[in-house]
């Protein structure tokens, strides 16, 4: 089993050029403040970097923060920076590996194989996907909002997959190991397959069938009207596809017109980041405020760089700016994609109808070749075409009755009769340890039950169960284990004694060399092993003190995800044309 260890979390606002640097002890770290201090945003911060989101304030999302968190997995160092819906992974030379713009299509499969979390589920798209990270790190964080009054609910989004609490918690505690969902994936894939050429088999049975029937009194006469109506059908089509691929064509010229001007702003932002003087002098002076001249084709556009550019007069401001065009930029070039193959396609359209129109001229010369064929040629040809289609189905049904029976070896009752058991052991021994008298074992017999306590024993019966299940991922998952991320146990009142009690239990029951990181207000004199952060400014987590330390290091990989995204950009236009 691997292991994930968060080394450095790096947060910076360029809007309100304020920063922090945090740095995490391998085995545990207490972040501790009172209310309002930062310590919830600094801990979901985390997994904002790995597009798992939970709920914060809006003076937290109106101020832009940018994190860079970087991490090891079994000692190997990775980065990976947040910017907005853009994620970028850099390996231990800060190089970069990928850059993401989509969790689900792009991050997921990356941190799936980095972390060894094989899980494949069903989307409500009926899609077999890689979950998102955030069911990778369901088990690791308890969330503050959500997680001391339900268990199994601390990101948001999770209903973008469909009954997925079953088989997350099932993969998560080992009653299913990874090659189990490899395999599934498998089977599911070869199931997709071979739906087309069973539909294809039953179309060719159908054709044969009514070729059996209807060549037994066919009347190969040629219909002149028929024959004249469908080249009139076929002329119809063809002028509205003609005018269709007029008006793509307006449409590309406008967009790479657009192109052009963007690329051009492009340019103009990157220079002003070293030299932010000159360029801003040359573009007050070169561009009018109310209007830009296209280089290319000599169009004026409404000049609304201008207006941007006139606030761009730092070089954060510039990184900023030049961001932003770039996300447009590649906003655009997909636009340009998207049109440039609709073109395409009516392109293709016009050459199949124009292909077609030729044909027919030909077409009563094709009697002819009917009629030497004959019927029996005619049978002969689709019967083979039935054999390879279904010698083709009977490949696949082998490989899935393969996969199947493969699958059952993996139902080992007696290996999830003793994990069950393993975590009913744990729960009986973790509720007695944290004064939780009152709760029927019948209530947590599976272990993806549903806590239900009321008052002040429900934060801590929770507490045990969280750490019932992390003990049990420990000894039988097969994923990466996460941090243990813990973010105020004090809820619902509780009394000192049990305060103290659930720090205690938290400090001892550490599964073996996993990282803790927990959030307090106060710790009650509790000793804790590691590092302890003190964080003591009212609605200021970050500081505007440590901006220009911290952006020593996270301006480079800005810079370095900007041109990965204008690489990706570029290689979207190449595809494109």
């Amino acid at each position: 089993m691997k292991r994930l260890i968060f080394d450095e979390l790096l947060l910076t606002s360029l809007k309100e050029k304020a920063a922090r640097r945090v740095r995490f002890h391998p085995e545990m770290t207490i972040v501790k403040g009172g209310n309002d201090t930062g310590k919830s945003s600094l801990l979901k911060s985390l997994y904002r970097c790995f597009g798992a989101t939970s709920k914060v304030n809006g003076k937290w999302l109106a101020a832009d923060v940018k994190g860079l968190l970087r991490f090891t997995v079994d000692g190997v160092r990775y980065s990976l920076l947040q910017d907005g819906d853009c994620y970028t992974l850099f390996d231990a030379q800060d190089s970069v590996i990928r850059q993401c713009r989509s969790v689900t299509n792009d991050l997921a499969p990356i941190m799936s194989d980095l972390l060894d979390f094989k899980l494949l589920l069903v989307s409500r798209q009926m899609d077999l996907i890689t979950p998102p990270p955030a069911y990778l790190f369901l088990p690791y964080y308890v969330d503050q909002d959500s997680s001391w009054q339900k268990n199994w609910m601390a990101f948001e989004n999770l209903q973008q997959l469909s009954n997925w609490r079953r088989d997350v918690v099932e993969y998560h505690v080992g009653i299913k190991p990874n090659e189990y969902y490899i395999d599934k994936g498998s089977l599911a894939q070869l199931q997709d397959r071979i739906k087309e050429p069973k539909d294809r088999c039953a179309a060719l049975d159908a054709i044969l069938k009514d070729l059996k029937h209807r060549l037994q009194k066919v009347d190969f006469s040629y219909d002149i009207d028929a024959y004249a109506e469908q080249v009139k059908e076929l002329l119809v089509e063809c002028d509205g596809l003609s005018k269709k691929e007029e008006k793509l064509k307006d449409k590309l010229v406008g967009l790479y017109t657009r192109k052009t001007s963007l690329e051009a702003q492009i340019e103009i932002a990157k220079r002003a980041i070293s030299e932010v003087g000159k360029d801003y002098k040359y573009a007050s002076e070169s561009i009018v405020t109310d209007a830009v001249e296209c280089p290319i084709c000599g169009a004026s556009y409404d000049n609304s760089f201008a207006e941007r550019f006139e606030f761009a007069r730092d070089e954060d401001r510039c990184h900023e700016l030049c961001s932003e065009l770039v996300v447009e930029l590649f906003d655009l070039k997909s636009d340009i994609a998207q049109i440039k193959t609709e073109y395409d396609n009516v392109q293709n359209e016009l050459v199949r109808i124009n292909a077609i129109l030729n044909y027919k001229q030909g077409e009563i010369k094709l009697r002819d070749v009917i009629e030497s064929e004959g019927r029996k040629q005619v049978r002969v040809i689709i019967q083979n075409d039935i054999a390879q289609v279904k010698a083709l189905i009977w490949g696949l049904e082998s490989e899935i009755e393969a996969l199947r029976q493969k699958l059952r070896t993996y139902d080992d009752s007696d290996r999830k009769k003793h994990i069950v058991e393993d975590y009913q052991r744990s729960m009986q021994s973790f509720l007695h340890d944290l004064n939780v008298e009152n709760l029927s074992p019948k209530s947590y017999a599976q272990v993806d039950t549903t806590i239900k306590e009321t008052g002040s024993d429900l934060p801590r019966a929770l507490l045990a169960y969280y750490f019932s299940i992390l003990n049990i991922i420990n000894r039988y998952g097969s994923s990466a284990f996460c941090p243990m991320v813990i973010d105020a146990p004090h809820q619902q009142d509780q009394d000192i004694p049990n305060s103290i009690q659930m720090l205690e239990f938290v400090k001892s029951n550490r599964p073996q060399n996993a990282q803790v990181i927990l959030g307090v207000v106060n710790t009650f004199g509790v000793e804790f092993p590691g590092t302890t952060i003190t964080l003591t400014a009212k609605d200021h987590l970050l500081d505007e003190d440590c901006y220009e330390e911290v952006m020593l290091d996270v301006r480079p990989m800005l810079d370095k995800s900007m041109q990965a995204g204008l690489s990706a950009s570029h290689e979207l236009q190449l595809t494109s044309v």
